[in-house]
C-alpha cells in the first residue's frame, strides 16, 4: 500500500527572520554601548603608574658641546688604538 503524500502547511518565515533581524540590531546596540562605557572608565579611571611630581630632565647641551665631548672621550681611544697598531 503506498503512501499518500501531504503538503505541509507553509510555514510564515517572516517573523522569524525579524527576530534574527532584531536580534543582530540588539547586540550591535550592545556592543556600541559597552565600548561607550569603556571609553569612560578609561577617561574617568586613568591608572597609569606616572608620578606626576616627577621633573623632567633635559639635555641642555648644544650640538656644538656635544661634539667637543665627544672629541674629548675619543681621545684615549685614539691613542690606545696607534699604540696597537705599533706593536
Amino acid at each position: 500500500m503506498a503512501r499518500k503524500k501531504t503538503k505541509s502547511p507553509k510555514r510564515n518565515r517572516k517573523p522569524v527572520q525579524q527576530g534574527f533581524t532584531q536580534a543582530k540590531a540588539l547586540k550591535n546596540q550592545a556592543r556600541e554601548l559597552d565600548r561607550r562605557a569603556q571609553a569612560i572608565k578609561d577617561a574617568v579611571y586613568d591608572l597609569k603608574a606616572v608620578n606626576p611630581n616627577t621633573k623632567i630632565e633635559e639635555d641642555t647641551r648644544t650640538p656644538g658641546e656635544l661634539i667637543e665631548i665627544i672629541e674629548t672621550q675619543g681621545q684615549p681611544v685614539t691613542a690606545a688604538l696607534a699604540q696597537l697598531r705599533q706593536t
